[in-house]
């Protein structure tokens, strides 16, 4: 596996809903900061996201932050394998979730309650059918 960032000393920090690092992530901390590693700006996630985490509609405030006419984010087709760096949209059981991918060959990081910060594919069968936008930073 080649990946574009190191996030070794990310690995395993556990999940805390609006988790921003050091110590604890949720998905939108975590892509947050490796994207500052890369120096990609992202954009700010709602206070009321931070509260509720990203059940129902809260997620939709960062979709049309990413949709944004102005914003510095290309909406990519979902299909096939992301280049590294891109954000990935998924709803998982109901729940809206994110990762940034790290490879060429689909690893991307991401944060879930109950694996911690970790790398996964995005041809695990979990996400199958659960990707709902890809976005990059121009």
């Amino acid at each position: 596996m080649s990946l574009v960032i190191d996030t070794s000393d990310l690995i395993g920090k556990p999940f805390v809903w609006g988790g921003r690092g050091p110590d604890g992530y949720d998905c939108f901390g975590i892509c947050k900061e490796v994207a500052r590693r890369a120096g990609i700006e992202y954009p700010d996630v709602p206070v009321n996201m931070r509260n509720e985490g990203c059940a129902g509609n809260v997620f939709s405030d960062v979709i049309d932050e990413f949709n944004d006419r102005e914003s510095q984010w290309i909406a990519l087709p979902v299909s096939g394998i992301p280049k590294p760096l891109t954000t990935i949209l998924m709803q998982v059981y109901g729940r809206w979730h994110m990762g940034i991918t790290l490879s060429k060959y689909g690893e991307f990081i991401h944060c879930i309650a109950k694996h911690n910060v970790n790398i996964t594919t995005i041809s695990n069968s979990m996400w199958t059918g659960t990707i709902k936008g890809y976005y990059v930073y121009k």
